[in-house]
């Protein structure tokens, strides 16, 4: 049976920080098929807890998207990152069947 979807999202990397430098990290989300952008690409994003929208950077390689802050990360912070379902695509067109939405607390 054709799929007219992205099969599916395989995993998600937080970022890891390091506090005694404060390293910026980059979260991975990797997807089981090549992936390129979407109509919706701009509307990926990463926001607090109490929804304050940080300001990150995105790019796309292979079947990874590659989202760093702008700033860093707060630590003892909750963030949820948002991507819409027409975010990203496959070369043939197909998109996700649905917004993904993940989060991590950093320490």
């Amino acid at each position: 049976m054709y799929s007219t979807t992205i099969s599916h999202l395989t995993s998600l990397i937080p970022p890891t920080i390091n506090y005694s430098n404060l390293t910026v990290r980059t979260i991975v989300i990797i997807f089981s098929n090549t992936i390129i952008a979407g109509p919706a690409y701009s509307k990926i994003t990463v926001k607090t807890s109490t929804g304050r929208l940080m300001s990150i950077s995105k790019r796309i390689i292979g079947n990874r998207i590659y989202i760093k802050p702008v700033s860093r990360w707060r630590a003892h912070t909750r963030y949820i990152i948002t991507v819409p379902r027409t975010a990203v695509k496959t070369s043939t067109g197909n998109m996700m069947a649905a917004d993904f939405r993940s989060g991590f607390t950093t320490v």
